[in-house]
């Protein structure tokens, strides 16, 4: 691989023949960490050493496998993910890992640069999508303008109804009182919402909520869906908001998400 796209050099003395000339901005704060998923080994060394000389602490993993053993939600600010992954390709990754903390910032750096896969990375939940090869300050200033954008102390919640989720909190508000959700509950009910007006195929919510248990069992989504419906007092032969397509999967129909 040739990487004079990717990396700029200053020398600065001949016993550090290649120090990089970025400082690092002492208003930022680094305290969340980033995440890298890049398969290629000196590539991805070469972007975390880059990073890290810009003051980020940086988790580097070669797949999605990697990633999800290390992946803790509200751990990381933003996750920066190529888009072909051995196992998993880096759009369906970036769905599984905003499905837990849908405050996490995505940027795609892809040698697959055309507008057809810009399009579906921003749809897919990317955030910002970096052709390769790429210029290192300019990857550098996405990082930064990301980021910055990453609010920790912001609150994912929503409204369905007369009821409050708060999925950071895994808790519904009620009128009544609250009520507590599960992390898989939680899982269904925000893909669901991130998916709002759209028909999600039941294997597809077993895939994104289940995908890391041995044999996950379409029943669980069913399951997931008649505990939700209770929480929310949707009536099962008529729903107000869960809907059932027969034969393929599940619809969230409202217009105050």
């Amino acid at each position: 691989m040739h990487l004079q796209f990717y990396v700029k050099f200053t020398i600065r003395d001949l016993n550090e023949p290649f120090i990089l000339h970025y400082p690092c901005n002492s208003n930022q704060h680094f305290m969340l960490q980033i995440l890298l998923v890049e398969d290629e080994p000196s590539l991805q060394a070469l972007m975390a050493l880059n990073l890290r000389q810009e003051g980020y602490e940086v988790v580097a993993c070669e797949s999605a496998e990697e990633t999800f053993k290390v992946y803790i939600p509200g751990k990381f600010a933003l996750a920066i993910l190529d888009v072909m992954l051995p196992g998993m390709e880096g759009f369906e990754l970036c769905e599984r890992l905003k499905l837990q903390d849908n405050d996490l910032k995505v940027l795609f750096v892809s040698a697959r640069g055309d507008t057809k896969d810009r399009v579906e990375g921003l749809k897919r939940g990317g955030d910002d999508y970096l052709p390769k090869p790429f210029d290192l300050e300019e990857f550098l200033l996405r990082v930064e303008r990301l980021m910055a954008r990453h609010v920790v102390a912001q609150q994912d919640v929503v409204t369905i109804g007369d009821y409050q989720i708060d999925f950071s909190a895994h808790s519904i508000r009620k009128p009544e009182g609250d009520e507590s959700l599960s992390k898989r509950e939680a899982m269904v009910l925000k893909l669901l919402v991130n998916k709002k007006g759209q028909t999600v195929n039941r294997n597809e919510i077993l895939e994104m909520v289940w995908g890391d248990e041995g044999a996950p069992n379409p029943r669980m989504v069913d399951n997931a869906i008649v505990s939700l419906r209770k929480l929310l007092n949707d009536e099962p032969k008529n729903p107000r908001f869960l809907q059932s397509v027969r034969g393929v999967g599940y619809r969230l129909d409202i217009k105050e998400v």
